[in-house]
C-alpha cells in the first residue's frame, strides 16, 4: 500500500520482540464497544513490564457481547494476575464496570479494576504511541496482526479500537509501574508471641 501523507506509523517505526523477556508486572486495559454501537469492536490489551520496556502480550479485538467480554476478562486475569485493570467508561460504558465488580464479588476472583474517563482525544492518545516506539519503550509481537494493521492504517483506517486500547494500556503501565508499593517494616521480635 502506498504510504499516506497522514500515516503516523510504519513497519520500520514499530518495535517487535520475538521472545518475551521476564515480566515483572502485568496491566490490562479494556475499551468496550458502546451500548448502541452493535458493530463496534471491544478491545482488550495486556502489557507486561520488562527490564528494557513494555511488551504487548495480548491484543484481543472482537465483537463481543457483554457476557463474553466479562468471561474473557476473568480468564485473562486468572492467567496474568494483572496489578491494575482499567476500563474506559466514556459513552455510557460504565455499566460494564459495575457488572465486572459484581461478578468479582460473586466469583471470588479479585479484579483490581478502575474506570477511566478519557478527556484527551482519541487521535492524540494514539499519536502519542509514536514517541514510545521511537524511544524503544514499547514492543509488539508480529502475531498481533490486527493491532499492527490498525496502527499502519491510522488515522484513515476504518477501525482504531486496537491502537486506542494499546494507548490506554501503555499509559496505565508506564504511569503505575514506577510507583513502588509501600513496604511495612515490622520488627520480627515484636511478632514473637510469648505464652
Amino acid at each position: 500500500n502506498p504510504r499516506s501523507e497522514n500515516q503516523i506509523f510504519s513497519l520500520d517505526s514499530i518495535n517487535f520482540y520475538d521472545v518475551l523477556p521476564p515480566i515483572s508486572q502485568y496491566y490490562m486495559y479494556i475499551d468496550p464497544a458502546g451500548e448502541k454501537a452493535k458493530s463496534d469492536f471491544s478491545a482488550i490489551t495486556i502489557i507486561g513490564k520488562g527490564v528494557k520496556g513494555f511488551y504487548v502480550i495480548e491484543s484481543i479485538v472482537k465483537i463481543l457481547k457483554a457476557q463474553s467480554i466479562i468471561k474473557t476478562i476473568f480468564n485473562l486475569q486468572k492467567i496474568y494476575k494483572c496489578r491494575l485493570i482499567e476500563i474506559e467508561t466514556n459513552g455510557g460504558q460504565f455499566f460494564l464496570k459495575k457488572w465486572l465488580q459484581e461478578k468479582s464479588l460473586e466469583s471470588g476472583v479479585f479484579l483490581p479494576l478502575r474506570g477511566k474517563n478519557n478527556s484527551i482525544s482519541k487521535f492524540e492518545r494514539i499519536e502519542s504511541l509514536s514517541l514510545a516506539f521511537e524511544n524503544e519503550e514499547l514492543f509488539l509481537h508480529k502475531s498481533q496482526t490486527m493491532l499492527i494493521n490498525q496502527l499502519l492504517e491510522f488515522p484513515e483506517g476504518k477501525n482504531d479500537d486496537a491502537p486506542d486500547s494499546l494507548a490506554g494500556a501503555f499509559l496505565l503501565a508506564r504511569t503505575k509501574s514506577g510507583i513502588k508499593r509501600r513496604k511495612h517494616h515490622i520488627n520480627p521480635v515484636s511478632r514473637i508471641r510469648h505464652f
